[in-house]
């Protein structure tokens, strides 16, 4: 009788919240083409991108259907969670935003961000890591940069992912400060710089010329972050890259080999002039 073989995966799950249905919850800037561009990145590098949703369609129920259907991940498959839109904190719990939230309810009508994690615990799934482009305090109302009303809850993601050694979270900026956006690069400036490293096109953020790893990308989104984000907002305090997670060993976010390999054969076939004379 003939062994069937068990094809472990890397999956992505992907949000990219700009409009919202209910009053009262402002545009976010550039959240869906973050959403897409970062899916699109992520299959270039071998991920299924089992979900993508983007405004309208990220509503509660949703999000947290299409989540249940994910975690019957086997062990050694990998998870990768993004989201770009608004958050918010209430004492113990950060909240990510629906596109059906209500700004009187949303700690009943947005998502805490426990609730993931407690799914993901029961979960098979040993290796998981979390992309939030959602962090912004002191926002009087929830405007077009990734806002919370109030800080969201640090504690709550360093408890976890200190406890968690294969699991790893990216956040955009320090839980005191802003993630913003720009109509230059129509995208998150964060996100922006997380694309570069995702698609190759910075060999600085990679570990060996072909790996990222979690330290290599953190290093890089520390260094160019901050500098992106004043050229595109001078107005604007710092914006500082977080990472979370207890790392015994580097934790690999993707091989890049294969992709680099197939730009350099496509650079080989059709080569580009750098400048002329």
């Amino acid at each position: 009788m003939a062994v069937m073989e068990i094809v472990l995966a890397d999956y992505a799950f992907v949000i990219g919240l700009e409009n919202y249905i209910l009053d009262g919850l402002h545009k976010v800037q550039f959240a869906e083409n973050d959403g897409q561009a970062v899916a699109n990145a992520l299959r270039e590098l071998g991920f299924i991108v089992d979900t993508i949703l983007l405004s309208k369609d990220a509503t509660k129920t949703t999000i947290e259907y299409r989540l249940r259907e994910l975690f019957a991940l086997k062990s050694d498959d990998r998870l990768l969670f993004y989201y770009a839109g608004h958050g918010w904190a209430i004492p113990g719990h950060t909240i990510l935003t629906c596109a059906d939230s209500n700004r009187r309810d949303l700690d009943g009508t947005g998502i805490r961000l426990s609730w993931i994690m407690e799914r993901l615990e029961e979960s098979d799934c040993s290796r998981a890591m979390f992309f939030l482009d959602a962090c912004h305090s002191g926002a009087v109302d929830l405007k077009s940069d990734r806002d919370v009303v109030d800080e969201m809850d640090e504690k709550e993601i360093e408890t976890f992912f200190a406890e968690a050694e294969h699991k790893v979270c990216f956040a955009a900026c320090k839980f005191s400060q802003k993630s913003i956006s720009t109509p230059m690069l129509k995208h998150g400036v964060w996100t922006h710089q997380l694309l570069r490293a995702l698609r190759g096109e910075e060999r600085k953020a990679l570990s060996k010329g072909k790996y990222l790893t979690a330290r290599s990308l953190q290093d890089f989104l520390a260094t160019t972050v901050p500098i992106a984000a004043k050229a595109a907002r001078s107005d604007q305090p710092k914006q500082t890259p977080v990472m979370y997670g207890s790392l015994t060993s580097d934790f690999e976010v993707a091989d890049l080999t294969a992709l680099l390999s197939a730009k350099a054969a496509a650079s080989a076939v059709n080569p580009s002039y750098k400048s002329a004379v």
